[in-house]
């Protein structure tokens, strides 16, 4: 059920700037695109909740360096190493911002066992092409709050540590704010796409 909500997102159209010396704005080819799919159950299994389409996104400063510097910049201070694991969060940020750091999370749960889950950068994504471009997707990582309530959830982030001493790379909002109950599960998968 869920693998064909994932196949049901579509990536959305290519922006479109005004550029000096054109009249009319200029689609620019994308190259990047990430989507998000997520879904709650209660501690019973049963269904709460599930998103669907493409939402919001945002590729941070940070992550824009970050990928920029794994392939072209390999000694660019402060993007010197690529970490064993990147890390998968959730926050209650208001809004998502280009510049946001870690520093700018607000709203990451404390409570009911939450941590931020790894996501191996040598297995955790697995890589192809479903069309006429290429994504490296994760599988679907499982918060269980446990013990306590998360309280309320927005959106879903990838940091390359579990602390704040790292980069933010991309967040994704929730298509609607879901609250997290003490044996809730919010199952959240991340795609990231490379495209023209």
């Amino acid at each position: 059920m869920f693998e064909s909500l994932r196949q049901r997102i579509a990536l959305p159209s290519a922006p479109r700037l005004f550029v000096p010396g054109f009249l009319r704005p200029v689609a620019l080819r994308r190259v990047h695109v990430f989507h998000g799919l997520s879904w709650q159950t209660d501690r019973h299994g049963r269904l709460l909740w599930v998103e669907e389409g493409p939402v919001d996104n945002i590729l941070h400063d940070e992550g824009e360096q970050y990928i920029l510097a794994r392939a072209f910049d390999t000694d660019l201070t402060g993007y010197s190493s690529t970490p064993t694991n990147l890390w998968l969060g959730l926050d209650a940020r208001a809004t998502l911002a280009e510049a946001d750091t870690l520093a700018s999370i607000t709203g990451e749960p404390t409570l009911g066992g939450y941590a931020r889950k790894s996501v191996s950068t040598t297995a955790g994504f697995t890589i192809t092409q479903p069309g006429a471009y290429y994504q490296a997707a994760t599988g679907t990582l499982a918060f269980t709050a446990s013990g306590g309530n998360y309280g309320t959830v927005k959106n879903r982030f990838l940091a390359t540590t579990s602390d704040a001493s790292g980069k933010l790379i991309c967040s994704l909002a929730l298509s609607v704010d879901r609250t997290v109950n003490d044996g809730d599960t919010l199952n959240v998968s991340l795609t990231i796409g490379l495209s023209e």
